[in-house]
């Protein structure tokens, strides 16, 4: 395995540029081929001078440095001055990366701090990962046939192709000039190492954003792609949770709410989603939200323009088929309908109420998670051993922590935990959600509350504890996501333990500890 640079076993959380790249990233640490090799991931390499950015360095034992730049989207057109790509749509030039990566090799030696002889001693190459290229290049593109790897080479073997590309290329150079020996080699590579970590004047910084700017521009992502479903008035949208569903619902609301005279009744099945929504509508007149049990109480006005059931897997086995006729002028099959299903939707078939209601044609099926970082979406995709999440936005991984805990120990357990995310990880108390599966009273959780100090820092979540750390019953939390979640009471008698994991671990966007009984934990041990 590599030495990686920052290493997310000892950090705990990296963010990545882009899955692409999280994907090499774990291909270099953890391939035999790698064994030794120290590399620096998503580089911005500054110098007084200069700043190069580069996505990874690699230090190869024995041999020197090779820089690598990894480009998953194909090239529509390439030329020896640039390379252009279709981005959703749109083609943008850029530079072509050989011509780059070989500035950025000449510019690298030159920002060390090393003498002249040393300089002439290391050998720096670069070479261009295409993994999704089935293409050759020009050589009058690309320069020499050993500075790039296509679809080609198997993604397994890409290692062992970046060594031998960089020996035999050290090999013609050192045909020229003096052979180093390896001791000489790794003294230097050692020196470079070091001055890249500790210099002050020439360094390697992460080139990603830390999660809230991810997460910022995750919005903006979404609130593009909520513009396809502004003019559908109509629709059946399925997809795990963390989609963008809701939200989607949510700017469809803020769209036509806009005419006052346009009526809009929202129905959910969590509680406190509920409360929120009603909340944040509670002064806008032509809109009412309900949830499943409420609908009699709280739409009140005898007909909308626009219903929006979300949550609806949770709530058919509620529904009044006939009374929601009676609410959206049309009725279900031919009216202003959004619904909005999860993909746990054992209860009824899809299939026959999409036919029978006339949402055939008005489909749509999300697999792009928004909310989650990397590592939920990747746990949840081995909790089902399918691609539930077929892609991230959110292009940060933090690791998830599993704890097992005791009756008799879980005090100790959970006070070491919100230290550990408190105090060692900086969360603030209102980040943390502490859910549970089980109803409230039969929780592990009610013993500690019983104590002076936990009655203090435990709340029930409500939007008067907003500064606490709260709990909340794992169905009432639904629709809802906080930046930290532990998940407790995962033991035995839980009952469907995927759906739990499901369910639980996709309320949190940044950081998931899971709390479980001795044998729980060794049954999601693998998992993780």
């Amino acid at each position: 395995m590599a030495e990686m640079y920052p290493d997310v076993a000892k950090l705990g959380h990296i963010t990545y540029i882009n899955r692409s790249e999280m994907e090499f990233y774990k291909l270099l640490q953890q391939s035999p081929e790698t064994k030794n090799w120290k590399v620096f991931y998503s580089s911005i390499i500054k110098s007084k001078y200069r700043s190069n950015e580069v996505d990874f360095i690699a230090f190869i034992p024995d041999e020197g440095i090779v820089l690598i730049e990894l480009k998953a989207n194909n090239p529509v057109r390439v030329s020896s001055t640039e390379f252009v790509y279709n981005y959703n749509g749109v083609e943008r030039p850029q530079e072509n990366p050989f011509r780059k990566m070989k500035n950025i090799t000449h510019h690298f030696k030159t920002m060390l701090n090393l003498t002249e002889d040393e300089k002439s001693k290391i050998f720096v190459s670069s070479i261009v990962v295409f993994p999704n290229l089935n293409e050759k290049l020009d050589e009058n593109v690309c320069f020499d046939s050993m500075n790039y790897i296509n679809a080609g080479i198997s993604w397994d073997h890409i290692p062992e192709i970046i060594s031998i590309y960089f020996k035999q290329k050290k090999n013609k150079e050192e045909r020229i000039g003096s052979h180093t020996s390896k001791e000489e080699v790794n003294s230097i590579m050692d020196k470079i190492y070091k001055e890249l970590v500790l210099s002050k004047d020439l360094k390697v910084e992460s080139g990603a954003g830390d999660f809230n700017t991810v997460e910022k521009n995750v919005k903006k992502h979404l609130l593009n792609y909520s513009s396809i479903f502004s003019n559908l008035n109509r629709i059946f949208i399925e997809g795990p949770s963390g989609t963008g569903k809701s939200f989607f619902a949510l700017q469809h609301i803020l769209l036509k709410r806009a005419d006052p005279k346009f009526k809009i009744a929202y129905i959910c099945a969590s509680k406190y989603y509920c409360d929120n929504m009603k909340y944040s509508f509670h002064k806008t007149n032509n809109v009412d939200i309900a949830n499943y049990s409420s609908i009699d109480r709280d739409l009140k006005k005898q007909r909308y323009d626009l219903l929006i059931m979300d949550d609806f897997e949770s709530g058919v086995s509620l529904l009044n088929t006939a009374r929601i006729n009676d609410i959206v002028a049309g009725g279900i099959k031919s009216g202003n309908v959004w619904v909005l299903c999860d993909i746990e939707k054992n209860y009824f078939d899809i299939d026959n109420f999409m036919k029978e209601n006339n949402f055939d044609n008005f489909h749509i099926k999300l697999s792009v998670n928004f909310r989650n970082n990397i590592a939920i979406g990747d746990f949840i995709n081995r909790i089902y051993e399918r691609d539930i999440y077929t892609d991230f936005l959110m292009e940060y991984y933090s690791n998830i922590t599993l704890r097992s805990y005791s009756a008799d120990n879980f005090e100790r357990v959970i006070e070491e935990t919100i230290t550990m995310l408190t105090n060692d990880e900086g969360f603030k108390p209102q980040d943390i959600k502490v859910i549970t599966p089980k109803h409230i009273n039969d929780s592990v959780i009610i013993p500690v509350l019983s104590k002076k100090r936990w009655a203090r820092e435990l709340k029930e979540y409500s939007r008067e504890n907003f500064n606490a750390i709260s709990y909340s019953n794992l169905n009432d939390f639904m629709g809802l996501e906080s930046r930290v979640v532990i998940l407790i009471d995962i033991d035995e008698a839980v009952g469907d333990l995927a759906r739990v994991l499901y369910q639980g671990s996709v309320r949190a966007k940044q950081r998931l500890v899971i709390l479980a009984s001795e044998k729980q934990y060794i049954n999601l041990k693998d998992l993780l």
